[in-house]
């Protein structure tokens, strides 16, 4: 099997091969040292019988206690595969497997308490002695709608009426929070707001902001705007049909590193981006290049300003069914190059961007939010700080989505913005070459 995906035959079918043939392998694929070597049994888990799982118990037990010592980044999906089929088989000595998981501290975690919420889903009532410590680890996921109704209800240039999430519990909590209400359904949110932040699952982005452009209510949706080209289509036309606007979450737009940037901008010859982070927990229904890279995609559309000519584009999914890591070589109509490379399984958090000129090269970091200039003057490379009036993009971008909606102007990423990154990203997911295909 392949380490990354359903390749092989243990990831298709294990009928016709002996138990005595079967087992063997999978212990020795389990006691294997290195993660990404253990990652071929994800899909052969899936496939165990609960007689298998008796049998394999001490091995698949032990995979999941103990992680390999190489390749440790890969180590969770095949430890996660182990819980999920436990809980499948209805095997409860995987419960406080699947808390022991929830425990873990390092990077991927927001993702692992996901999936092991999921896991204990499928044991029902069994679970329920793990309900308390359940609960606890799911108040540590961060969410983004939690962020946009503390600004709002901080903003004096709005009222924050009400919030609304299909989990009350969710709901209320973040209503008391900001001093608000909590509305019973989508539409009557419809009736008593002028203006909506959707900051949903992306499959639902279509069916949450619709109601709103509707009725000519102004949305402010996270990115990617919708989970393909043809919603994204539909969402624009109904804010342009009903005289709404439609704000997409590209926050980076709103870092004060870019503005920073774009005083300083000629003509762009190569730009080089990097964004990497631990897996967040949050947008698991889509990859890396329309959670993460497409803010890269964006802002270099917006800096570079020509027709895409050509894209080549690798991809690796390691804990998700689609890529965690990826890399896009972007080639422009005016000769600019763009190289972007995008990770939500590394270690470290680390998001810059290299704009290389006729007359400099601009070095930014959208984190620390610094920056630094480097030109040639008489001979000599020189190198400056380039001055960057720090803030909250978050802020800023919500802060201005109000004044949108106050003054009547533009949004600064507005829909058509957005349809037209995840038009790029869309074309990069399709060439992807897979990493070892």
């Amino acid at each position: 099997g392949g380490a990354y995906g359903p390749k092989g035959i243990l990831s298709k079918s294990l009928d016709g091969i002996p138990k005595e043939t079967l087992y063997p392998v999978i212990r020795s694929i389990a006691s294997n040292p290195d993660s990404a070597a253990r990652g071929c049994l994800r899909s052969t888990y899936d496939l165990i019988t609960l007689d298998d799982a008796k049998a394999l118990a001490p091995t698949i037990v032990k995979s999941i206690k103990e992680m390999a010592p190489a390749n440790t980044m890969f180590s969770k999906g095949v430890r996660l595969a182990g819980i999920k089929a436990m809980s499948r088989l209805k095997i409860e000595e995987g419960i406080p497997l699947t808390i022991m998981m929830m425990r873990l501290t390092d990077w991927g975690k927001g993702y692992i308490i996901n999936t092991s919420i999921d896991v204990l889903k499928e044991y029902r009532g069994a679970a329920r002695p793990a309900l308390p410590e359940l609960r606890k680890f799911a108040d540590e996921i961060k969410s983004m709608g939690k962020e946009h109704a503390r600004i709002y209800a901080e903003s004096a240039k709005a009222e924050l009426v009400g919030v609304y999430d299909l989990d009350p519990h969710t709901a209320k909590k973040i209503a008391d929070k900001c001093r608000t209400r909590v509305f019973a359904t989508i539409e009557e949110m419809v009736e008593q707001v002028e203006a909506v932040s959707v900051v949903t699952p992306t499959i639902t982005h279509l069916a949450s902001a619709a109601p709103f452009l509707k009725r000519g209510r102004h949305v402010l949706v996270e990115k990617p705007i919708a989970m393909d080209t043809k919603e994204a289509r539909e969402m624009v036309n109904l804010a342009e049909k009903n005289g709404a606007k439609l704000a997409v979450g590209h926050v980076e737009r709103f870092n004060p590193v870019l503005a920073a940037l774009e005083e300083r901008l000629g003509r762009p010859r190569f730009i080089e981006a990097h964004r990497l982070s631990p897996y967040p927990g949050r947008s698991t229904d889509i990859g890396v290049v329309m959670d993460l890279m497409i803010h890269d995609l964006e802002i270099i559309l917006h800096l570079v300003r020509s027709p895409v000519a050509s894209v080549d584009a690798v991809g690796v999914p390691v804990l998700s069914k689609g890529e965690d890591i990826a890399n896009a070589r972007i080639r422009f109509e005016n000769g600019c190059v763009a190289n972007i490379t995008t990770s939500r399984i590394s270690p470290e958090k680390l998001r810059k961007i290299r704009v290389f000129q006729d007359d400099a090269y601009l070095s930014l970091d959208y984190m620390k939010q610094e920056g630094e200039i480097y030109k040639r003057l008489d001979g000599k490379i020189t190198r400056d700080k380039i001055p960057v009036m720090k803030g909250e993009p978050l802020k800023n971008q919500l802060e201005e989505f109000l004044d949108n909606v106050r003054h009547d102007t533009d949004p600064r990423v507005a829909g058509s913005h957005g349809f037209e990154a995840l038009q790029l990203a869309s074309q990069i997911c399709g060439q992807m070459t897979p990493v070892g295909a």
